[in-house]
């Protein structure tokens, strides 16, 4: 039903700071742009909260599906949104305040999580691990997939030191 805003100054003590009700929204994931917090907001899609004194939400983009996740671009412009069974979307997020639907991905299941390295994105989509080059925000384009051995519920991805990636599915 909303946010809790927490002071991690001290990891040792963290404190309560606030809470901020989004109504009946659901607050599924979160990243920080300077003092705007992006919210994937479920249902209610992209919801953009400043923080820079008492919490107000500045601006809202409807997107298809139930946006449960959501990362930034190595550039901290783009929002990459996973909308569970509407796939993936990428957000021009540039002002905060005016974010701007770029484009759609299906998939081939319902997304609820994502991870990215540079311009690939992937996504455990049920059926299968899915991989997307967003190195066009306006297009992204599917760069490959395989299937899972149960179901693919969430993906990470990352370099592994020794030139090769680590990609994890569950």
């Amino acid at each position: 039903g909303g946010l809790h805003l927490l002071d991690v100054t001290n990891p040792a003590a963290i404190t309560l700071q606030q809470t901020f009700s989004l109504g009946n929204d659901a607050a599924w994931a979160c990243e920080v742009i300077g003092n705007r917090l992006l919210v994937a907001n479920g249902r209610h899609g992209l919801s953009v909260v400043d923080i820079s004194g008492a919490p107000v939400v500045t601006a809202t983009l409807a997107l298809p599906g139930l946006a449960n996740d959501l990362l930034l671009d190595a550039g901290g412009t783009v929002a990459v949104v996973a909308l569970g069974p509407g796939g993936l979307a990428t957000v021009d997020v540039s002002d905060p305040d005016q974010p701007l639907l770029l484009d759609v991905a299906p998939t081939a299941g319902n997304v609820f999580s994502i991870g990215r390295m540079n311009d690939l994105v992937v996504a455990g989509a049920y059926p299968r691990l899915e991989a997307y080059d967003i190195s066009d925000p306006s297009a992204i384009t599917l760069a490959g997939w395989d299937y899972t051995a149960i179901w693919a519920m969430g993906a990470d991805i990352e370099d592994d030191g020794a030139g090769g990636l680590l990609i994890v599915a569950d």
